[in-house]
């Protein structure tokens, strides 16, 4: 016998009862209505105690409440449940009024324009000033210009004059 228990031939026989492969049974109504149920939905944002209170007291300045009121707000804010939280936020994001506009910034001093060469006081701008006023209207100093004749003696002195201040700069 201690062969046959041994052979791998004994060790193959038929069991008993033969198993059946795995049937899915029938959902029941519960189990059908829950798979055609959409998934809930994930818990509202919970915008936390602190996010919540710094709302509820910017809700505080721009309505002007009272201390007392604002003591309140502090209350209320620390015994509401976190899964109402976000409702609460939702809500007094909804009635806070507008902030009052900000003051326009202070413009900054200009600086000063750039000046030219021609905006500085220099000694030669007199001297030139008083001949050319001169030069307009003496026809002798005009054909002096062109280099036929000499200046008069007033426009000789005036250019004299400015040739002096031009070489002092």
């Amino acid at each position: 016998m201690e062969t046959a228990a041994n052979d791998p031939a004994h060790n193959l026989q038929k069991p008993e009862v033969e198993r059946q492969p795995a049937t899915l049974a029938q959902a029941t109504v519960p189990e059908a209505a829950a798979q055609t149920r959409p998934p809930p939905t994930p818990p509202a944002y919970d915008p936390g105690h602190a996010a919540l209170l710094a709302l509820a007291m910017a809700y505080c300045d721009r309505t002007g409440v009272s201390d007392k009121a604002r003591r309140d707000w502090q209350r209320d804010i620390a015994d509401t449940p976190p899964e109402l939280r976000a409702d609460l936020y939702q809500h007094l994001r909804a009635q806070l009024p507008p902030a009052p506009p900000r003051p326009a910034p202070a413009a900054a001093p200009r600086p000063p324009a750039p000046m030219s060469w021609s905006d500085l006081h220099q000694p030669w701008r007199v001297a030139d000033d008083a001949y050319l006023a001169h030069w307009g209207k003496c026809p002798a100093c005009k054909a002096a210009a062109t280099g036929h004749t000499d200046r008069c003696t007033t426009g000789q002195h005036l250019h004299h004059a400015y040739l002096n201040a031009l070489s002092t700069t």
